[in-house]
Parts: C-alpha cells; sequence; structure tokens
C-alpha cells in the first residue's frame, strides 16, 4: 500500500514528539513519587524521635500506660513490639503475631532505626514502616513503628501523572496537526514536480512547475526545468529527423516494410503499397500476412537469428499468381532490439507504368466522353475529373532537407482560410474550427501540409451542400494530427492529389462513408 510522503513527515515529526514527551512523563512521575515517598519516611522519622523522647522519659512502672495512651491518640498506625518481638500494642489491630522477623523491626534492634517498603502481612497492602528503638542507648525495652500505605502516598503522584498524560494527549494532538500541515506544506512542490514529470512522459511539455526555492527541492525544480527544456529540443530535432527519414524512405526505388518485433508493420513505402497492391484499408493486416508466407517464415526466423539477410520469392495470394523478388533483412528499433524489414527488388518500374498506362486510358475515355457532348455543365464537370487525372500523373518532387519544420496545427488552419477567403466571402461561407487543438506540433516539408490541408478544406466547401458553415475538427492519433471535414459524397474526393503531396513526408488519406455523408481527412505527422 501507498503511503504519502506528507504521512510519513508528520509521523516522523509524531515520533519525534513522543520520543520526548512519553520518557519526560514516565521520568516526572517516578521522581514525584519517590519524592512524596522520602518526603513520608523523613516525616514518620521525626515523629518517631518525639516518640521515643516521651517513652524514654516514662518511669518504668507507667511505660504500659503512657504506650496505651499514645497508641490510642495517634492518627497513625502504631506498633509497639517488647525486645522478644511480641506485640504490646498496635492502634489498628488486635491479638497480632509476633513481629520479632520483620525487617523493620530487626534493623531497630540491631541499628537502632530501621524501614522496610513491603506488602503488609497483616492487610496486602504495600506499605512503609519506619521503625525506632526506645530507649535511644542503654538496654532496650522495646521498638515502636509507624506505618502508611503507598496508596495514600502516591495519591497526589496520581493526580500529578494524570495532568501529566493530559496535557501530553493535548500536546500530541496539537503535535500531530501542526506536523501534519508542515509536512503537507513540504511535500506540495514535490507533488507538483512529479506530476510534472508524468506531464512530460506523456508529451505535454507545457505542465507547470513550481517556482525554485532556495533549498534542495528548488534544485530539483531547476533540474526538471531543465530536462523538460532539453526534452522539448530534442523531440523537435528528432521529429524533423523522422519525417526527414520517411520521406527518403518513400523515394527509394525499392519496396521498403519495416516491423516491429512483434513483426507489425510499423512503416510501409509508397513503392511497396504499389508493389504489392496495399490500401490503406487492408495494408496493415495484409502486411501482417507476408511474415507467414510459405518460405517467409523459416527467412524471417533465420534473419532474426543471425542477422544476415534472406533472399526469398514473395508471392501474396491477393496477387494472383504475380510473385515479387524480395529481401528480408534485419533492421534496429531504437531500444537495440533487431526487427525485421522487407525490402521488394522488382515490378516497380512496371507497376508505375502500368499505373501510368492506366491513368492515360481512362483520361483517354473521358476525352471521347466530353467530345460526344454539348451540355456545358456535363463538360465542365468531366473536364475536372480529366485535370485531377492529369495531376495525379505529375510527378511530385522530392522533399528537400532544408525544407522541414516544425508547425503548430493552428498556423496550418489560420493559413488555409486566408487562401480561401475570396472563395468563402463570395460564397458566403465560413469556417469553424472552434473545437480544434490549436496546439498540435506537426511536420511541414515544402509547404506540402499546407496545400494538402487547403485541398481538403477546399473540398469541404464544394461538397457542403449548401450549408453556411464548414466545421473543422483536429484530432491526434497514432503519432498523427487529423484534420478532418464532412461533406457530401456526391464531390470527388481529392485523395490522390492528397496522398502524392503526403506519403513522401510520413502523412496519409482517409475517408469514413456514413449514407449520403462522408468524413474525409488528412494526417500529418506530429512533431
Amino acid at each position: 500500500m501507498r503511503i504519502p510522503l506528507h504521512f510519513k513527515l508528520a509521523a516522523s515529526y509524531l515520533l519525534v514528539v513522543g520520543l520526548v514527551l512519553v520518557p519526560t512523563a514516565v521520568y516526572l512521575q517516578t521522581s514525584l513519587r519517590k519524592g512524596q515517598r522520602h518526603a513520608v519516611r523523613v516525616e514518620l522519622q521525626g515523629e518517631l524521635r518525639d516518640l521515643t523522647a516521651r517513652l524514654d522519659a516514662a518511669p518504668a512502672d507507667q511505660l504500659g500506660a503512657r504506650i496505651d495512651i499514645l497508641c490510642g491518640a495517634l492518627p497513625l498506625r502504631m506498633t509497639v513490639v517488647d525486645p522478644g518481638g511480641r506485640v504490646i500494642c498496635d492502634s489498628r489491630y488486635a491479638n497480632l503475631r509476633n513481629h520479632g522477623d520483620r525487617d523493620e523491626i530487626r534493623q531497630a534492634f540491631a541499628d537502632a532505626e530501621g524501614f522496610a517498603l513491603r506488602p503488609s502481612a497483616t492487610t496486602g497492602e504495600m506499605t512503609l514502616y519506619v521503625a525506632r528503638r526506645f530507649p535511644s542507648h542503654g538496654q532496650s525495652r522495646g521498638v515502636i513503628r509507624l506505618s502508611r500505605p503507598v496508596s495514600a502516598v502516591d495519591a497526589a503522584s496520581v493526580q500529578v501523572a494524570m495532568v501529566v498524560r493530559q496535557t501530553s494527549a493535548i500536546a500530541l494532538t496539537v503535535a500531530a496537526l501542526l506536523s501534519l500541515l508542515a509536512a503537507m506544506v513540504a511535500s506540495r512542490p514535490l507533488r507538483h514536480m512529479a506530476q510534472a514529470a508524468r506531464s512530460f512522459s506523456e508529451g505535454d511539455f507545457a505542465a507547470e512547475i513550481p517556482a525554485p526555492s532556495d533549498d534542495e527541492i528548488g534544485e530539483v525544480a531547476q533540474a526538471l526545468e531543465h530536462l523538460a527544456s532539453q526534452l522539448r529540443g530534442k523531440l523537435l530535432a528528432s521529429g524533423a529527423d523522422r519525417s526527414t527519414l520517411f520521406a527518403l524512405m518513400d523515394e527509394l526505388p525499392v519496396g521498403l516494410i519495416l516491423y516491429g518485433a512483434d513483426r507489425t508493420p510499423t512503416r510501409i513505402n509508397g513503392l511497396a503499397r504499389r508493389l504489392l497492391g496495399l490500401r490503406p484499408h487492408d495494408e496493415q493486416a495484409r502486411g501482417a500476412e507476408l511474415p507467414e508466407l510459405p518460405g517467409c517464415r523459416e527467412a524471417v526466423d533465420r534473419v532474426m537469428d543471425d542477422g544476415f539477410t534472406r533472399e526469398v520469392s514473395l508471392a501474396p495470394p491477393w496477387l494472383q499468381g504475380s510473385p515479387r523478388r524480395a529481401r528480408w533483412l534485419a533492421a534496429y528499433a531504437p531500444d537495440g532490439q533487431r526487427c525485421p524489414a522487407l525490402v521488394i527488388l522488382d515490378a516497380g518500374a512496371a507497376g508505375e507504368l502500368a499505373a501510368s498506362r492506366a491513368m492515360i486510358a481512362r483520361c483517354a475515355e473521358v476525352l471521347r466522353d466530353v467530345a460526344s457532348r454539348s451540355d456545358p455543365a456535363t463538360v465542365a464537370a468531366h473536364a475536372g475529373e480529366l485535370g485531377r487525372a492529369a495531376e495525379a500523373l505529375l510527378p511530385v518532387g522530392p522533399p528537400t532537407h532544408e525544407g522541414v519544420e516544425v508547425l503548430a496545427i493552428g498556423t496550418l488552419l489560420r493559413a488555409a482560410q486566408e487562401a480561401l477567403s475570396k472563395r468563402l466571402a463570395a460564397e458566403g461561407t465560413r469556417l469553424d474550427a472552434s473545437g480544434a487543438d490549436y496546439t498540435l506540433a506537426v511536420v511541414e516539408v515544402d509547404g506540402r501540409a499546407r496545400r494538402a490541408v487547403e485541398a481538403l478544406l477546399s473540398w469541404a466547401i464544394e461538397a457542403r451542400a449548401g450549408a453556411p458553415t464548414v466545421r473543422v475538427r483536429v484530432a491526434a492519433a497514432d503519432g498523427a494530427a487529423r484534420v478532418i471535414v464532412r461533406g457530401s459524397t456526391e464531390v470527388a474526393s481529392p485523395g490522390a492529389e492528397l496522398t502524392g503531396w503526403l506519403g513522401p513526408i510520413g502523412g496519409a488519406v482517409g475517408e469514413r462513408v456514413n449514407e449520403d455523408q462522408v468524413e474525409r481527412w488528412v494526417s500529418l505527422a506530429l512533431a
């Protein structure tokens, strides 16, 4: 069970207070008891000196009568014992047995005075006894003994002990409250720093760190703030490097699929998608099937075992018997763990040529259809489709390292809105992005992200179906920021064009159709 720090600190304070109060209370009670018993002993010894002086002065024939008078008049218990130990007189009890074996009696006969603290043989109570021989000098005529129960002597010390205990209880209660308050004040900056550290681990580097104080906690706060600053810089640099790496992967003349240690795809470049016929909705599932194909499982196991490259003939069932020459090789994750990677070596140029031929054939078909129509609206619509097909054929240049930058998603939205301002004003439409997280930082390369967002919003304006407002949402998922809009399914999507822009910089295009509405988005790599 986790115990909060302020409770531990409060417990330590209370332990210190208890270690001081408890011994002090015990010492006071013990010292008071000893002092009171000593005072009673001194008092009884004074009384005995007076009594023995009276008995010393008594004639022999009047000794018994004077003893009887003293026993009857004295408020204390008084016992007189003759030299043989026989009880001559006792002020409280009669017919007592011989007291010659009592410690205080024997000491008095031997040394003139005796003292004992013991349970009474008569009453069973702890009793303080003081005895004195008479006469003090010469032949002994007997011993006088005075006694008082300890319970009566200790009554005052018990009262004082109760006061001490009550005072200690009050002191401990006050100490508990003050120590808990002090512990909470002392541990509050640490709780704030722990929360800030958790926020850093989740990627939120704007978390508030307590103002540094002039002590060790202040040094920890300064170190944590410095750590956050360093992490921000390194993550920005890492995001830019990662985007550049992904862009270079898409420009490779071979298909490439990177896998994780669990043999699921983590990155697929554009050529691999074309060579293997992968689509956004099935590329993860089909990519995970490749290491399990006949001839691939053993190759992957051996690559993972020794790190040497293995060449295989890749024949996915969805390609209907068109094998691809490929190689399995070992790559390494950031944590140093060995992971498989697949390189598809051939059919790249043939695949691109086939796609281009199909697109040219489609353009020719559209041209023939346009030539056969006289309706201007239909001709305009077909011309727009032809233009989009032609744009898909145009090559998009590779990203440049100098063009890589990190921008807030709000900056891209504002730039796109500014570019479309004239069109929005002419059509009486406005963009509503009030719910968007403008602080998300994404990777921009050569203005491609901005153009993709602008093209998506342009489509949303055209497909708004007469609505006065185009609503824009932004969501972060799987290391990417999605700019999401909705529109009518009757307006064609600029998907092919956007894929060509975003693929080399780690972005993507997606859509989800719901009856007559379609939700489309562009994904931009988070920095």
